[in-house]
């Protein structure tokens, strides 16, 4: 899953507030991004990865979001190295990472309800602007579409999953059309479905 999953836990990082962390984390995005020369980024990194030692995360928890970041960093490392500096391939790399495993440590250690009580809060002031407010906008919708998505990932992924079963048992493994536009139409017929259980509450 590319959304690291909540781990239940007592540690201080657990009790603290979603709104907290929400901060803490938009805070360690702006250093990481504006912070000059390639020292600070990595640091940020190393301290990330202790923090997520001392909170007792389990590593399968933030496996994948975090294999997908190193790699995806290490090309960007390569990038930068060849076509800029040492410099800006330490400091971008490590500045990905570091921030994959800060948004990987929130969800990790914040329930879904309690980001998504934050997030309408948040959106309460914006729905109330006018030119907002004419889109028919409302916080109450968009934590629900928030919470619709984040819902249907592990569902898109079993899906995923279950076509490459299929094509592998037919031999079509080596098939991009075996793969892709089967996972493609059940997503839209899951979407499809899901929308028809909303309206059928009156929650379109």
């Amino acid at each position: 899953m590319l959304l690291a999953q909540y781990f239940p836990g007592s540690s201080w990082l657990h009790r603290a507030t979603a709104g907290t962390k929400l901060i803490g984390l938009a805070v360690l995005a702006l250093i990481a991004v504006t912070a000059p020369g390639p020292f600070i980024a990595p640091g940020l990194a190393v301290l990330l990865i202790a923090l997520a030692i001392w909170v007792r995360v389990p590593w399968r928890y933030i496996a994948v979001p975090m294999t997908v970041a190193v790699i995806t960093g290490l090309a960007l490392a390569v990038f930068h190295y060849f076509f800029t500096d040492v410099t800006a391939a330490v400091r971008v790399s490590s500045s990905l990472i570091a921030l994959v495993l800060a948004a990987s440590l929130v969800t990790t250690t914040t329930p879904v309800d309690a980001m998504l009580d934050v997030l309408q809060r948040i959106a309460e002031p914006v729905s109330r602007l006018p030119i907002i407010r004419r889109t028919g906008f409302t916080a109450e919708r968009f934590a629900l579409a928030v919470s619709v998505m984040l819902r249907a990932i592990p569902t898109i992924i079993i899906l995923a999953r279950q076509t490459r079963q299929a094509a592998i048992a037919r031999g079509l493994q080596r098939s991009p059309r075996a793969l892709i536009v089967p996972v493609v139409l059940r997503t839209v017929n899951h979407a499809q479905r899901t929308a028809e259980a909303l309206a059928a509450r009156g929650l379109d």
